[in-house]
């Protein structure tokens, strides 16, 4: 059964013509305890947003429809499923640091121009490792453990869930590997894999970590050492490539969590087809893009990846039905 604040808020779904698809798939999630917690966070987020942009979800839910709500969870699952076709809709999901920040992950760089105190310039560079490779090694090795204790968060679990309903590609400036623990599986990393390492002298050569260290005297299988699987500054960006045409044929963008500075991963928004519509879920306020037409929800990932994937499947419902 879904938790009381969930029924409430998939009423409200149904009220507002399947807004909230995306919780549908909760009950998809095996285990009992992390669904209930899943489904809890997520309606608090929700309810709580919806409230701040002057909805009154309470005045919403006190009708006849919640009376005759089902409590079998696979029923109310199969009702939003049936409310709009969506299989031919290609989604693209564009993220940087900010989705992963809520799950405790360091974003790539502060105020200071430092990352984690150190330059990164030090840490994140062919010279800074050509001049310190036990650092960059230690460094990355720190980014490793932290990555190893941190979870998925609504926004990530958000984002997989829209593939049972949509083609979607996900995109992320990101090197954890966050996206794919939450479920999605479709996901293009345009700056490498934390969890990867390859060769210095064959670059195709990569190898996943069964471990969250990577030490001199780590080889490849042609006796060269292992350097993090991470695109330095200086370095070419060779993922662009099957990034472009993934926004190029998208029906909709949801950018997340970046600040659409950093390129030429930026520069991504420019193939976006004319037909497709864009949203950006960012806690600052985008003027110039609001008036390109762009949609922006100011919130942050988990509370807004939701609001923009509802926003999403209610356009769909309208024109891709």
């Amino acid at each position: 059964r879904f938790s009381r604040s969930m029924r409430s808020c998939l009423v409200f779904s149904l009220n507002l013509q399947c807004y909230m698809l995306a919780y549908a798939h909760i009950s998809d999630i095996v285990n009992a305890d992390r669904r209930k917690t899943v489904a809890d966070g997520l309606s608090l987020r929700v309810e709580q947003a919806f409230q701040r942009h002057d909805i009154n979800v309470g005045e919403k839910l006190h009708s006849a429809k919640l009376h005759r709500l089902t409590d079998n969870a696979h029923a109310t699952h199969g009702n939003l499923l049936n409310c709009t076709n969506l299989q031919s809709l290609k989604i693209a999901v564009f993220t940087g640091a900010g989705i992963s920040a809520e799950s405790g992950i360091s974003t790539f760089r502060d105020a200071n121009g430092l990352w984690e105190n150190h330059r990164i310039v030090d840490v994140a560079s062919p010279e800074g490792w050509a001049r310190n490779m036990e650092l960059v090694l230690e460094f990355y090795n720190q980014r490793r453990k932290n990555l190893v204790e941190a979870q998925p968060n609504a926004a990530h679990l958000a984002i997989a869930a829209l593939e049972k309903q949509a083609e979607v590609y996900v995109i992320t400036q990101n090197v954890d590997d966050l996206h794919e623990r939450a479920g999605s599986g479709q996901v293009l990393h345009l700056h490498g894999e934390l969890m990867m390492a390859r060769s210095t002298c064959a670059p195709e050569l990569r190898y996943r970590l069964q471990g969250w260290e990577l030490k001199r005297g780590d080889c490849c299988e042609k006796g060269c050492q292992l350097r993090p699987d991470i695109v330095w500054f200086g370095e070419a960006v060779p993922a662009m490539e099957e990034a472009i045409p993934l926004i190029a044929n998208c029906d909709a963008l949801l950018v997340v969590g970046t600040s659409l500075e950093v390129y030429p991963a930026a520069g991504l928004l420019h193939f976006t087809p004319a037909h497709a519509r864009t949203w950006l879920v960012d806690p600052n306020r985008h003027s110039r893009l609001e008036n390109e037409g762009i949609r922006v929800i100011a919130e942050n990932a988990g509370t807004g990846v939701p609001l923009a994937i509802a926003q999403i499947l209610s356009f769909a419902a309208k024109h891709h039905g």
